[in-house]
């Protein structure tokens, strides 16, 4: 089988079938042209350590008792851990680190959405941000406020009278009726055309222009002294 090891033949030896397979053919790097070719001729051989070349993907590859794995050949003679890393090596199977040490690691971000990062000298963590107002007075005009928790300020309507919507009351005034505010519209003035001289009276419900009346009979007061 593959693996026999090595064996040194001399003079007179009988060289059996045996010892060609497992001296020669299971421990030579057999050339097939491509992976089919090879399951073909080895399947009743297989043995751990065999060795195959494939022409048609240029691959050297070993089997390790159950499969066909390819044999990288590389030029990386070490692994060196340079700043902010540990671990490395020169030869096997190597690791490198984040050296917690010199390189400081954000704790996780989730769940801490607002709070800032800080840190107690050793390690970092996230921390809520913390103001030093201690209360929160409604001064004239609010309501609300509080000194503890997340506080509220209102407008006091009862105090301060807000200015009703002034969409589409172009030309109107601000009236009240003495509890609430409205807008009201300002009657016009009556045509001045043809009333030189006149002036503008009411019956109530609309003004009007007048003629000035003069009455044709004169009054006489006396005055009497004591």
């Amino acid at each position: 089988m593959a693996g026999a090891g090595y064996k040194d033949f001399v003079d007179g030896d009988i060289l059996t079938a045996t010892q060609v397979d497992t001296y020669l053919m299971q421990q030579a790097v057999m050339v097939f042209d491509n992976s089919t070719a090879r399951t073909s001729a080895l399947t009743s051989v297989l043995a751990e350590g065999m060795i195959s070349y494939l022409k048609d993907t240029n691959a050297v590859e070993k089997y390790d008792g159950s499969s066909w794995s390819a044999i990288v050949a590389g030029d990386i003679e070490a692994v060196v851990a340079g700043t902010g890393l540990t671990g490395g090596g020169s030869s096997g199977s190597v690791t490198l680190n984040l050296d917690t040490t010199s390189i400081y690691v954000v704790p996780a971000q989730t769940g801490q959405a607002g709070k800032y990062l800080t840190t107690n000298g050793t390690s970092t963590s996230w921390a809520t941000v913390a103001g030093d107002i201690e209360a929160v007075v409604a001064g004239t005009g609010l309501t609300g406020g509080g000194s503890s928790g997340s506080v509220t300020l209102n407008l006091d309507t009862a105090s301060v009278y807000v200015v009703p919507s002034q969409s589409g009351q172009s030309g109107k005034f601000l009236t009240t009726n003495g509890t609430s505010s409205s807008w009201a519209t300002v009657d016009a003035l009556p045509s001045q055309t043809s009333n030189a001289g006149k002036y503008l009276t009411t019956d109530g419900t609309s003004a009007s222009w007048a003629s000035v009346t003069t009455d044709p009979t004169p009054t006489v007061f006396l005055l009497m002294g004591a």
